[in-house]
Formats: structure tokens, C-alpha cells, sequence
């Protein structure tokens, strides 16, 4: 079943950190990303953080997961 996007906004705030979804915000990532992101455990910053060393690194850990 497909979630509304009242239904990420509300899951977001319910398990992901202020602080991330307003860095997912600031960088311009949508709400279905940050949705699926927080879904695999990514809700706070430190956990984000220490995906991997470089960018190129967590791009590819990213297009793995979503």
C-alpha cells in the first residue's frame, strides 16, 4: 500500500531526528527520499554521518539501498 505524503511527513516526524530531516531539507532532498532513508534506519545525524568516508563512498551505499 502506498504511503500519502501526509503519511511520510508524519513518519518522519514521528522516528527521524529534527535535525536530519532540516539537513534533508536545507539540501533540497524530498520528502519521499528522506521517507526512504529514515525507513532504513537512517534518523539521526550521527547515524547519517558515518555512512561512509567520501561522498562517492555513501552515493553508492544510497543507490544500493533506495
Amino acid at each position: 500500500m502506498a504511503v500519502s505524503e501526509e503519511g511520510k511527513i508524519q513518519y518522519l516526524a514521528k522516528t527521524a531526528e529534527a535535525e536530519l530531516t532540516f539537513i534533508f531539507a536545507e539540501a533540497g532532498l524530498s520528502t519521499y527520499l528522506q521517507y526512504k532513508l529514515a525507513e532504513q534506519g537512517f534518523n539521526t545525524a550521527r547515524r547519517f554521518a558515518v555512512i561512509e568516508d567520501t561522498a562517492t563512498e555513501a552515493r553508492k551505499v544510497f543507490q544500493g539501498l533506495l
